[in-house]
């Protein structure tokens, strides 16, 4: 099985935190999750 890269499994895990804030009806707190993730995850594909 290949090396999943840094990318996917931020997004992965923020998916899954922000799908579990809004179980929980915390929908700000599963938007933030979900913004600081594609932040971070642009940052590491632009730099490498």
């Amino acid at each position: 099985m290949p090396e999943l890269s840094k990318e996917y499994k931020l997004l992965f895990n923020a998916i899954t935190d922000a799908l579990s804030a809004m179980t929980e009806q915390e929908w700000v707190r599963a938007q933030q999750i979900l913004m600081r993730a594609q932040q971070c995850t642009e940052a590491l594909y632009v730099e490498p």
